[in-house]
């Protein structure tokens, strides 16, 4: 496990260092063409092609269920179903719209439970890696009037500022701070004093003059003119420093920076018909499970066997929006791939070790030890299975449903045919997304056997509770 965890972390912040970002220049570029170009009242772009991979990004966060814990998406997550715990981080796009996803799992066979408990044996241990890709054909549907609208704000915007001046409106801020400091030390001395005699004299007519000084101060420190802490510094050092800031800041890439972040709030708050997202996502894994295999020079008459081998996916997703319906509907036929071998629960030996026991006049036999292995190492199986997922969901209750599907060869469980139907729950938020808990059926091993009992060996109930990890792990991710 610990060469598991250790590889996963590498690879994590590895590939993190070559996430890729369109310049500032290149978004500036990018506007001026969408505002100029279409002056036509009836066609043309909506948005920002970089807005628009922002926004395809941000929805298909919103998948929930299985298809998280498998990795389909791009989000950082950690979720807990019935036999398993699964956490995948997901970072910076290391080239345009393509995401590398590290991932580690622990899965017991018999139940969650069984992952942290003393048992060494049937529990699979996994980490590997999961990629999204972001195919450049999402698209989205809009009316023609609320295209309009928005070209004419961003246009509106546009005009605002060019008219104040990008280095004067700046200036202009430095300047007010610096004269209000010279003018008014005693009152800024006064206010900021612990003692409430000094503050005591301080003439309530100034207050909207200072509030405003400090909407100032509040405005230069969130674009970098001046520092974190200039509030906490001495007035002769604030002096100091906004004299500094007068002479050698500069102030045009700052406020087309402000410019671009207005530009890309009014786009994104821009009202939509529908929206559809489609893109590729995939894994391998390295995983490792341990077995008791017979042993008759050990004092346990076995030694731990580790079945190590790979599993991989592939799959294709389309997400789709509709905005005056209310729901979402996902949908992601996906290809599965594992060569473990087949340990089956019916081969396993149990026995025990005894000895006499005298009851009376009676003589017993007493349990020393318990023993349970198998004879021989089971072969390898290449299980193959196509499964079909169908979701829908309704954003605005935060509730819906998953139904799949699956068949394929070779499991080890003899689960070939089977299914799962699951319910989204809302249990709570956090970060201002909803924590989900998904009770489900699943169906397994259908068809497998005649002699099956259908409540019991096809029949199982489940969950799934998915939460997101911290977004600083997901800024800023799309180009």
């Amino acid at each position: 496990m610990k060469s598991i965890c250790l590889l996963t972390a590498l690879s994590a912040f590895a590939f993190s260092a070559f996430a890729q970002q369109k310049t500032q220049s290149d978004k500036k570029d990018e506007f001026d063409r969408l505002v100029l170009v279409n002056s036509d009242d009836d066609k043309g772009k909506f948005i920002t092609n970089y807005v628009f991979n922002e926004i395809a990004y941000e929805k298909q966060r919103g998948i929930t269920g299985t298809e998280i814990k498998e990795g389909k998406n791009a989000s950082s997550s950690a979720t807990i179903d019935d036999k398993s715990i699964t956490v995948n981080l997901s970072f910076n796009p290391i080239y345009k719209r393509f995401y590398l996803q590290p991932t580690i799992a622990a899965t017991a066979k018999k139940g969650f439970a069984d992952i942290v408990s003393e048992k060494k044996y049937s529990r699979t241990l996994t980490g590997g890696m999961n990629f999204q890709f972001f195919f450049n054909k999402s698209s989205g549907g809009f009316s023609s009037a609320n295209r309009v609208m928005l070209h004419n704000k961003l246009r509106a915007l546009e005009q605002c500022y060019n008219n104040r001046g990008i280095n004067a409106y700046f200036d202009k801020t430095v300047d007010d701070v610096k004269a209000y400091i010279d003018n008014n030390r005693e009152y800024v001395r006064d206010i900021n004093s612990l003692n409430p005699q000094s503050r005591s004299h301080v003439d309530c007519g100034a207050v909207a003059a200072y509030n405003q000084y400090l909407k100032n101060i509040d405005t230069l420190v969130k674009t970098g003119i001046l520092s974190k802490d200039f509030s906490s510094k001495s007035i002769t050092d604030q002096q100091s420093e906004i004299d500094n800031a007068k002479t050698t800041s500069q102030f045009t890439g700052i406020a087309e920076t402000q410019f671009l972040k207005e530009t890309e709030a009014l786009q994104k708050a821009a009202k939509w018909n529908t929206f559809s997202v489609k893109w590729i996502s995939g894994g391998i894994k390295y995983n490792m499970t341990s077995y008791p295999v017979l042993d008759y020079t050990a004092k346990t008459y076995s030694y731990d066997f580790k079945d190590e081998y790979i599993s991989a996916f592939l799959s294709f997703n389309y997400l789709d929006t509709k905005y005056r319906s209310g729901y979402k509907f996902y949908v992601s036929p996906t290809i599965n791939f594992a060569n473990s071998r087949k340990f089956d629960e019916d081969n396993l030996v149990k026995s025990e070790k005894n000895a006499a026991y005298a009851v009376g006049a009676d003589t017993l036999n007493r349990t020393i030890k318990s023993f349970e292995f198998y004879e021989k190492i089971a072969d390898r199986l290449y299980n193959v299975y196509f499964e079909c997922p169908f979701m829908f969901y309704w954003p605005k209750s935060n509730v819906g449903f998953e139904v799949a599907f699956k068949a394929g060869i070779n499991d080890p469980d003899d689960d070939n045919i089977g299914g799962r139907i699951g319910i989204f729950v809302p249990v709570g938020t956090k970060e201002d997304k909803p924590v989900l808990i998904e009770p489900l059926v699943r169906f397994k091993k259908l068809f497998s056997s005649a002699s099956n009992d259908f409540v019991k060996d096809n029949f199982v109930f489940g969950f799934n509770i998915n939460v997101s990890i911290p977004s600083f792990m997901n800024e800023k991710k799309t180009e």
